[in-house]
């Protein structure tokens, strides 16, 4: 008998187990043995929402791999140092180094690379990348290599170059925002767009200053606005609510307008005043002045 630990990240349950003729168990305080699926049917009637393929993660010796739970049967061997739950019968995974669930979230560690595999361990994304945001937008992966973003399919096929500083989806998922920075002079405090991102907990940033300039792809992955604009598309901020119907575009002190389907409603060429007034007139409310939109 071999112990294992019997996980879903997805729903955050886990038990102890162990492996008997090469099938796992669960363990009971008092001895008795009971088959994975147990662990879900105590604490979820929806259970199969969150176990793909009825596949879950298995831990044995810090690796991670993937059992039946209804049989026990251990589908996918434990080799991976990192494995999430699977969906929609894909799943992403890490080889090299120790276990990095507890720490997968603070970025990239040496000597571990990441892929992406189906429900039967077949790789489906090679093992290339320093690491990857699974699921990041319409069921593509977001990956990172050689200090740069982009996004590929489930075939690893470039959606998005990998070239990018930042990437950012809008609340809808119809646009995508990319960012690439600069060097620049200004205090990084002093910067009015920094903000905290998936990116910054990989590259350390804390010694640069930089200037990003951003650039919008529509919903089918097309670039319809290049790396110009000074600040990342919002939508307009007014007395403490969003307004979800548009966005704001910004280069060298003009305004644009683009909707949240991407479409340009206005061209970046308008004054404050000109781009308060477009706004009113996309979202049917009369604004009086510009200090009423706060992310202006």
């Amino acid at each position: 008998m071999k112990k294992c630990r019997i996980q879903n990240k997805a729903r955050h349950y886990s038990c102890d187990g162990c492996i008997i003729n090469n099938k796992v168990f669960i363990v009971e305080s008092d001895g008795r043995l009971f088959l994975p699926k147990e662990l879900f049917l105590i604490n979820d009637e929806d259970w199969y929402d969150y176990c793909d393929g009825d596949l879950t993660e298995l831990e044995v010796d810090n690796k991670w791999g993937y059992v039946d739970i209804n049989t026990g049967e251990i589908k996918i061997e434990p080799i991976y140092s990192y494995a999430t739950s699977l969906l929609d019968g894909y799943v992403h995974v890490a080889l090299g180094g120790r276990d990095l669930t507890n720490e997968i979230s603070r970025g990239i560690v040496e000597g571990v690379k990441h892929g992406v595999i189906d429900y039967t361990g077949k790789v489906v994304i090679p093992f290339e990348y320093d690491f990857i945001i699974e699921y990041a937008h319409d069921n593509y992966f977001q990956v990172y290599k050689d200090e740069k973003w982009g996004i590929v399919d489930k075939g690893n096929n470039i959606i998005i170059a990998i070239q990018y500083d930042d990437i950012k989806y809008s609340e809808d998922g119809y646009l995508i925002f990319c960012g690439n920075r600069y060097p620049t002079e200004i205090p990084l405090e002093d910067q009015y767009e920094y903000s905290i991102t998936a990116c910054d907990s990989i590259i350390d940033i804390s010694a640069n200053n930089y200037k990003t300039k951003w650039g919008v792809y529509n919903k089918f992955y097309k670039l319809i606005i290049p790396i110009v604009l000074d600040k990342e598309p919002v939508s307009p901020y007014i007395k403490d609510k969003i307004f979800r119907e548009c966005f704001i575009l910004k280069k060298d002190d003009k305004y644009g307008l683009i909707s949240k389907e991407g479409v340009i409603l206005e061209k970046i060429e308008l004054s404050k005043r000109q781009i308060v007034k477009a706004i009113s007139k996309v979202i049917g409310i009369e604004i009086r002045s510009s200090r009423s939109v706060r992310n202006l």
